[in-house]
């Protein structure tokens, strides 16, 4: 589920500490965010957005599972 995560540097926003990139729908990335160590101490929060992208665009040669999926645009 996880392809990568780091920190950020340079950001404008102190609140903004680090990236992570996850593969599988919100509601799994929630599951497993919560159960990380600095969030459950209160030390970290964290933001989730849904990013598109489309199948094969974007590769993670050290990742476990591959990124991006094809599917459906959402009705808008």
């Amino acid at each position: 589920m996880r392809v990568t995560n780091g920190p950020l540097r340079e950001q404008s926003d102190p609140s903004l500490r680090g990236l992570s990139i996850l593969s599988c729908d919100l509601d799994e990335a929630r599951r497993a965010s919560d159960l990380d160590p600095s969030l459950q101490a209160g030390r970290l929060t964290y933001d989730m957005f849904e990013w598109w992208v489309a199948a094969g665009t974007l590769a993670f040669p050290g990742a476990a599972v591959d990124v991006g999926e094809r599917r459906a645009m959402p009705d808008e």
